[in-house]
């Protein structure tokens, strides 16, 4: 063997060696010694699980409100309805689903909706005005009433509570 070839058969044994050991050419997992995490306290996983639950909750109201979009309004009862069913403390589901219902022209479920709507949330003020709407649409325009002077009360820079107001 010549000494060019055994200098080339080294040099690519060194090459070799140093890519082994770099990790370049590694043919298994990389083991490393760091800690696992920290368990978490119960009071971060109670923090974890809400925070997980609030953003499937809204994922499935948006999509329950695209399918409004799209014009299928079958899809999105039932997708506003199994989420009011499932989360009954969710506001804004119940908001959407009086809104949704208010669409449908059904001033008595919508108003159903929104009344529990306004038990968990008694101070939002685009509650008590669609509520206002609902409930003027059943023919209870003295209660109607009462629930738009609210929200200008609540929201008194608002022109739409505004304009319910002045035409009471």
């Amino acid at each position: 063997m010549s000494s060019v070839t055994r200098i080339w058969i080294l040099g690519g044994l060194a090459a070799l060696v140093a890519a082994l050991g770099s990790g370049c050419a590694a043919t298994g997992p990389v083991v490393t010694k760091s800690k696992p995490p920290s368990p978490l306290s119960p009071d971060q996983k109670a923090q974890a699980i809400a925070h997980f639950e609030g953003q499937r909750d809204n994922a499935q109201l948006q999509a329950a409100l695209n399918r409004w979009k799209e014009g299928n309004m079958d899809a999105c009862e039932r997708a506003l309805s199994s989420l009011v069913e499932n989360r009954p403390q969710f506001v804004d589901a119940r908001v959407q689903y009086g809104e949704f219902l208010l669409a449908k022209e059904n001033p008595a479920a919508a108003a159903h909706q929104l009344q529990d709507a306004l038990k968990l949330a008694p101070d939002r003020a685009d509650i008590h005005h669609s509520l206002g709407v609902a409930l003027e649409a059943g023919g209870n325009h003295e209660v109607a009433a009462d629930h738009f002077r609210k929200a200008l009360a609540l929201d008194p820079e608002n022109q739409v509570y505004q304009v319910a107001a002045e035409g009471l």
